[in-house]
């Protein structure tokens, strides 16, 4: 005789994959916190993991919302960057910060509106000359990628080849390498690059790579209420004066390019 499986166990088998119900903004305020992810080396300029004065753009930007909504902010650090839509999924932390929108990763979360355009610039160090070219970029013999990022894809979608590529788990030590000549270039955002060129002069910009995206926040599938707030938010501190203010205070002489008006 075949028995009846219990009702919390088939409920158990009936959910999604991840094992996670959707939150959502109701049971986010009740709970009385929002926690936002990050990569563990993510740029302290962008979304530090600490509070302070100056936690960087999107942190401020995070705090702005956790104070509309009476939250508290916490900061999850997601293991690498591959790890980011996981961390969400698995209930680590309820929006991702600075993430890239595609086709694959839509199936897998909710993006927001768009926070920052996204463009892929090849970065490389004086005094070597700025790749100017495409194919002065598919001609570089080491070019450190980023594992898990559209920056990697856009420069594997601009024809690099895969000998020319030098993989990393870390940002910084992909910059340091940059630094030290072990590699001779990278690509990456263009709000990142110009955050690392305030860091070092000596770095510099140059052709753009892949198409033009955007970066934006991203939360669950389900999360809809969640999803529709962060939506307002954005939308109104982009018509605010206080957006260009922080835009400016991050990415200086930067901020148009940063913004694609130049």
């Amino acid at each position: 005789m075949r028995l009846a499986r219990p009702l919390p166990l088939l409920l158990a088998l009936l959910l999604p994959a991840t094992g996670v119900q959707a939150l959502d903004l109701d049971e986010i305020k009740k709970r009385g916190t929002i926690r936002f992810v990050a990569a563990a080396d993510e740029d302290a300029l962008m979304f530090s993991h600490q509070a302070g004065a100056n936690p960087g753009f999107e942190r401020e930007l995070a705090e702005g919302f956790a104070t509309l909504h009476k939250l508290k902010l916490e900061a999850y650090a997601a293991k690498s960057y591959d790890d980011r839509i996981p961390a969400v999924q698995r209930g680590d932390g309820d929006v991702i910060i600075g993430i890239i929108e595609t086709d694959a990763r839509r199936k897998q979360v909710g993006f927001t509106a768009e926070v920052l355009p996204a463009r892929h610039v090849v970065v490389s160090r004086k005094p070597a000359t700025a790749i100017a070219t495409v194919d002065a970029f598919k001609a570089l013999g080491k070019v450190g990628l980023l594992k898990g990022t559209t920056w990697a894809a856009a420069a594997m979608d601009a024809g690099l080849p895969a000998a020319s590529v030098v993989s990393f788990d870390d940002r910084d030590k992909m910059i340091q390498a940059l630094q030290s000549g072990a590699i001779e270039a990278t690509v990456m955002s263009v709000s990142d690059a110009a955050l690392q060129i305030k860091k070092d002069a000596q770095l510099q910009a140059g052709v753009v790579v892949g198409p033009v995206a955007k970066a934006a926040w991203a939360v669950r599938k389900g999360d809809a209420a969640l999803q529709k707030a962060l939506d307002e938010y954005i939308d109104n501190a982009r018509k605010s004066g206080a957006w260009s203010r922080l835009v400016a205070k991050y990415f200086g002489e930067a901020a148009l390019a940063v913004l694609g008006r130049k």
